[in-house]
Protein backbone atom coordinates (compact mmCIF):
# COMPACT_ATOMS: atom_id res chain seq x y z
CA UNK A 1 0.00 0.00 0.00
CA UNK A 2 1.32 3.42 -0.98
CA UNK A 3 -0.30 7.19 -0.98
CA UNK A 4 1.10 10.36 -1.63
CA UNK A 5 -0.80 13.61 -0.59
CA UNK A 6 -0.11 17.18 -2.20
CA UNK A 7 -1.20 20.46 -0.53
CA UNK A 8 -0.63 23.59 -2.78
CA UNK A 9 -1.01 26.97 -0.89
CA UNK A 10 -2.78 29.81 -2.72
CA UNK A 11 0.30 30.57 -5.77
CA UNK A 12 0.42 34.35 -6.10
CA UNK A 13 -0.73 36.57 -9.66
CA UNK A 14 -0.76 39.61 -10.71
CA UNK A 15 -3.22 41.82 -12.79
CA UNK A 16 -1.91 42.84 -16.20
CA UNK A 17 -3.77 45.37 -18.50
CA UNK A 18 -4.59 44.53 -21.76
CA UNK A 19 -2.50 45.83 -24.99
CA UNK A 20 -0.05 47.36 -22.15
CA UNK A 21 3.53 47.21 -22.00
CA UNK A 22 6.03 46.88 -18.85
CA UNK A 23 6.61 50.69 -19.31
CA UNK A 24 3.49 51.72 -20.47
CA UNK A 25 1.62 53.98 -18.25
CA UNK A 26 -2.66 53.45 -18.12
CA UNK A 27 -4.86 56.22 -19.04
CA UNK A 28 -6.08 58.04 -15.75
CA UNK A 29 -9.03 56.20 -13.74
CA UNK A 30 -8.31 52.90 -15.71
CA UNK A 31 -5.46 50.99 -13.84
CA UNK A 32 -3.75 51.76 -10.20
CA UNK A 33 -0.35 51.34 -9.19
CA UNK A 34 -1.24 47.78 -7.93
CA UNK A 35 2.03 45.96 -6.44
CA UNK A 36 3.03 42.53 -8.70
CA UNK A 37 2.37 39.51 -7.07
CA UNK A 38 -0.68 40.96 -5.10
CA UNK A 39 -3.59 38.17 -5.54
CA UNK A 40 -3.82 34.76 -4.69
CA UNK A 41 -5.27 31.72 -6.79
CA UNK A 42 -7.13 28.74 -5.85
CA UNK A 43 -4.63 26.35 -3.67
CA UNK A 44 -4.30 22.68 -4.99
CA UNK A 45 -5.21 19.06 -2.94
CA UNK A 46 -4.56 15.86 -4.26
CA UNK A 47 -4.32 12.54 -3.36
CA UNK A 48 -2.77 9.08 -4.90
CA UNK A 49 -3.38 5.96 -3.74
CA UNK A 50 -2.17 2.23 -4.72
CA UNK A 51 -2.32 -1.37 -3.24
CA UNK A 52 -0.77 -4.31 -4.83
CA UNK A 53 -0.61 -8.00 -3.41
CA UNK A 54 1.75 -11.20 -4.56
CA UNK A 55 -0.01 -14.22 -5.42
CA UNK A 56 2.28 -16.99 -5.39
CA UNK A 57 1.89 -19.31 -8.65
CA UNK A 58 5.06 -21.87 -7.90
CA UNK A 59 8.16 -21.73 -5.87
CA UNK A 60 10.32 -18.91 -7.54
CA UNK A 61 7.14 -17.52 -9.57
CA UNK A 62 4.87 -15.11 -8.19
CA UNK A 63 1.91 -12.93 -9.91
CA UNK A 64 1.66 -9.51 -8.63
CA UNK A 65 -1.55 -7.54 -8.65
CA UNK A 66 -1.78 -3.54 -8.54
CA UNK A 67 -4.24 -0.68 -8.25
CA UNK A 68 -3.53 2.54 -8.35
CA UNK A 69 -5.80 5.45 -7.93
CA UNK A 70 -4.71 9.04 -9.21
CA UNK A 71 -6.53 12.15 -7.61
CA UNK A 72 -8.68 9.47 -6.04
CA UNK A 73 -11.18 11.89 -3.99
CA UNK A 74 -11.43 13.65 -7.35
CA UNK A 75 -10.87 16.56 -6.40
CA UNK A 76 -10.95 19.83 -9.15
CA UNK A 77 -7.33 21.65 -9.59
CA UNK A 78 -8.15 24.86 -10.38
CA UNK A 79 -5.99 27.06 -12.41
CA UNK A 80 -5.56 30.83 -12.26
CA UNK A 81 -8.04 33.35 -12.87
CA UNK A 82 -7.88 35.28 -15.18
CA UNK A 83 -5.71 38.36 -14.83
CA UNK A 84 -6.07 40.79 -17.62
CA UNK A 85 -7.91 43.86 -17.33
CA UNK A 86 -9.77 44.77 -20.79
CA UNK A 87 -9.39 41.36 -22.97
CA UNK A 88 -12.77 40.97 -23.45
CA UNK A 89 -12.86 37.64 -20.97
CA UNK A 90 -14.23 38.50 -17.20
CA UNK A 91 -11.26 39.34 -15.17
CA UNK A 92 -10.70 36.68 -12.64
CA UNK A 93 -12.99 34.26 -14.19
CA UNK A 94 -11.39 30.52 -13.89
CA UNK A 95 -11.86 28.54 -17.08
CA UNK A 96 -9.17 25.93 -16.63
CA UNK A 97 -8.16 23.10 -14.74
CA UNK A 98 -4.43 21.93 -13.83
CA UNK A 99 -3.73 18.45 -13.54
CA UNK A 100 -6.12 15.56 -13.87
CA UNK A 101 -9.35 14.25 -12.93
CA UNK A 102 -9.60 11.19 -11.27
CA UNK A 103 -8.12 7.76 -13.12
CA UNK A 104 -7.40 4.12 -11.89
CA UNK A 105 -5.09 1.56 -13.46
CA UNK A 106 -5.01 -2.07 -12.98
CA UNK A 107 -1.90 -4.10 -13.51
CA UNK A 108 -0.89 -7.69 -13.43
CA UNK A 109 2.87 -8.73 -13.20
CA UNK A 110 4.65 -12.04 -13.46
CA UNK A 111 8.11 -12.26 -12.07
Amino acid sequence: MNGIATLQSRPPFTLTLAGSTVDAQPAQFLYGNAGRNILDGPGRVNFDFSLFKDFPVTEPVKVQFRTEFFNVFNTPQFDLPNATILSGAAVGTITGIVGIPRQIQFGLKMF
